[in-house]
């Protein structure tokens, strides 16, 4: 339980952006994303599912902040049954 306080102390104090990259490198191990190095994410995405390819100088902008004249704020990325998402350059 200590352990678990202090990892929430050290990550309450780590800037903003710093938390969503862990949350999306994360996230992109958990449901095995495959994506290119040139990937940038601003904001977090929301990934569910599995077989999801990024291909490469893509940039997703999720978040009031990163698109501000978007209708949804948040981008999310969801494969269910067979289905597959390919974003191809």
């Amino acid at each position: 339980m200590k352990i678990l306080k202090c990892n929430l102390k050290i990550l309450c104090k780590m800037p903003g952006k710093l938390i969503w990259n862990l949350f999306n490198y994360l996230q992109m191990k958990r449901y095995c994303v495959n994506y290119d190095s040139s990937l940038i994410i601003n904001g977090i995405a929301y990934i569910s599912g599995n077989n999801i390819h990024i291909g490469k100088n893509v940039r997703i902008n999720s978040g009031y902040k990163y698109n501000p004249i978007g209708g949804d704020s948040r981008t999310i990325l969801r494969t269910s049954g067979g289905g597959t998402n390919t974003n191809r350059k």
